[in-house]
């Protein structure tokens, strides 16, 4: 399984359902503007049954009007963004991982609909 295929995915259903109207919503699809996410820190962290440690990332993102790249209109960083599964039954690490990215999606919704909606 890909970055694209878990990451990816995971951060776009996240991102979403946080615009239940369809005010804002991010795809894969070309479209008008551009977001860029750059993940400096993957920690994968673990679970071993009787001990556990959150995923976490490091990462900035930037958006800006497509083609335009050096007109960056709204971007922001995150360290240590964690990621967990449900009542701890998250053994494996690209699923841990791929809740860092859903909780990213988050945290940058609330913060553009707070800042720019």
């Amino acid at each position: 399984m890909t970055v694209r295929d878990r990451y990816h995915p995971k951060f776009i259903e996240s991102f979403n359902k946080r615009f239940d109207n369809g005010e804002l919503a991010v795809t894969e699809d070309a479209a008008d503007y551009t977001m860029e996410i750059h993940t400096s820190k993957i920690y994968p962290g673990y679970n071993v049954g009787i001990v556990r440690h959150n995923a976490e990332i490091d990462a900035t993102f930037t958006i800006y009007k497509t083609g335009e790249k050096d007109n960056v209109l709204f971007s922001g960083s995150y360290r240590d963004v964690q990621g967990n599964g449900a009542m701890g039954y998250d053994y494996n690490s690209g699923y841990r991982i791929s809740e860092c990215y859903a909780k990213l999606a988050k945290n940058i919704a609330k913060e553009f609909d707070k800042k720019v909606l």
